[in-house]
């Protein structure tokens, strides 16, 4: 499930009702650019459990899916990459097409499914269920197997409520600035003072 940010329409409680679309997106390209950017950064400084040599790029990836909507009463800027809602959220996460969830425990298993893997299921006395390598060089569990895990959400991977607002309406009071100025201009072109 996407993860949206709605923008209500400055242009209309500002007088500009003939400008509010274009406005609505300028506001929500401000913001598009400046998610991106920020969670894009998030990259560099969000590792796994196993190091940067592993790393799937998630931030990347969902700063380059953020799409715009944009309509006359407002806009939305729409973060599309699987996963960041719960990242931002959290929760629980149950298994549903599959008897388990699996949980990497080396580092050759993060990011990719077990079954690229040659694995076998093995199950321990404490009830702990695995799968592992039963090659004659490795014999080493490589995903755990759970029915559900818990997520604690990190607010971290977006930026406050307060810097996406400020970001959204300077994009719009920079556009509006400009229909002014042009409107000015135009007037003064129309009443003949430049020559």
């Amino acid at each position: 499930m996407p993860y949206e940010i709605q923008l209500e329409s400055l242009a209309a409680l500002l007088n500009f009702d003939d400008h509010a679309k274009e406005a609505n997106a300028a506001a929500a390209d401000g913001l598009h650019k400046y998610l991106a950017a920020y969670i894009g950064n998030l990259d560099n400084d969000h590792n796994n459990p196993f190091g940067v040599a592993y790393k799937t790029h998630f931030y990347r990836h969902a700063a380059e899916g953020i799409t715009e909507e944009i309509y006359e009463d407002g806009a939305d800027v729409i973060i599309n990459q699987t996963g960041f809602r719960q990242r931002l959220l959290g929760g629980t996460i149950t298994a549903k097409n599959s008897k388990y969830l699996t949980i990497p425990a080396v580092a050759e298993a993060y990011g990719h499914a077990a079954p690229e893997f040659d694995l076998r299921f093995i199950s321990f006395k404490s009830g702990a269920k695995a799968l592992a390598a039963h090659t004659q060089q490795d014999h080493r569990v490589w995903y755990w197997l759970v029915k559900s895990v818990t997520q604690e959400g990190d607010p971290t991977v977006m930026p406050s409520n307060d810097a996406m607002t400020q970001v959204a309406k300077n994009s719009m009071l920079a556009y509006l600035k400009g229909v002014t100025l042009s409107q000015q201009t135009n007037s003064i072109y129309q009443n003949g003072k430049f020559s």
